[in-house]
């Protein structure tokens, strides 16, 4: 798992890496076999209007796929929170409709003999053309 990630009016402490590294090692370690790199963006709101003031935002390249959540939230730590439960949610519907595709597509190859269609349409008649 590839982990990189990105600070904007924020600085990442150890501290953070950390807890980011370890919820979303625990986000997609069902999913390992299709996720390559996680691209992670966090920023801090510095307008003293704004109350959700902290954001975390997830990108994962999947299979040639892009699979993105954000959370924004009053606290850092509850930001990753949701946006590592909302990842495992995205990641576990992509991997349940790639899997759909796949049996979709077996079922059909299976339908479909793969015999002489030609000539069972013909049967035992001689085709001959007509002046």
């Amino acid at each position: 798992m590839k982990l990189v990630i990105h600070g904007k009016n924020i600085k990442i402490t150890e501290a953070i890496r950390e807890y980011l590294h370890r919820k979303l090692k625990k986000a997609v370690r069902n999913f390992q076999n299709i996720t390559g790199e996680i691209n992670v963006y966090i920023s801090m709101a510095q307008n003293p209007r704004v109350t959700a003031k902290h954001s975390a935002e997830v990108n994962i390249l999947a299979n040639g796929s892009v699979i993105r959540a954000e959370e924004i939230s009053e606290n850092l730590y509850v930001s990753i929170n949701l946006v590592a439960d909302k990842i495992t949610r995205k990641l576990r519907k992509y991997k349940e409709r790639r899997q759909r595709k796949i049996t979709h597509a077996r079922s059909i190859n299976e339908l479909i003999p793969m015999g002489n269609t030609i000539g069972d349409l013909i049967g035992q008649r001689i085709p001959e053309l007509h002046s």
